[in-house]
């Protein structure tokens, strides 16, 4: 079984440490965040979040890198996974197919904002 913990952190890096440490206490495999925490700086292009000796980040692969990330992924080290940029380039979607022992599943990580416009309850993928 491979366990999955999705958590938006609301760009707040005591928010990303607080999770890294409760998907250590449940032994998650995988935590898709949205909204990460990323050092402010001109360009995305190399960022990294908060990091974890026992994670690997996987970030959007940016053709625009002054577009801030919206989705992260954390991976646990002893899991294989293969990153599937070609499905998109959008710094609000991610997808990671994980190399399971019995098979191998896609996990999708989108970040799905709210209408900007008053009164509407719409959100766009």
């Amino acid at each position: 079984m491979i366990k999955i913990l999705q958590i938006n952190v609301n760009r707040n890096s005591a928010a990303t440490e607080s999770a890294l440490n409760l998907a250590i206490q449940m032994d998650a495999k995988i935590v898709a965040v949205q909204e990460p925490w990323l050092p402010k700086g001109p360009s995305y292009a190399n960022t990294r979040s908060t990091t974890h000796q026992d994670y690997t980040q996987i970030l959007p692969i940016l053709e625009d890198s002054f577009l801030r990330p919206r989705v992260l992924f954390y991976i646990r080290k002893d899991l294989d996974v293969e990153v599937n940029s070609f499905i998109s380039d959008d710094n609000d979607f991610l997808a990671i197919k994980v190399l399971a022992p019995t098979s191998s599943f896609y996990i999708y990580n989108i970040y799905n904002e709210k209408s900007l416009q008053e009164g509407l309850n719409q959100t766009t993928i």
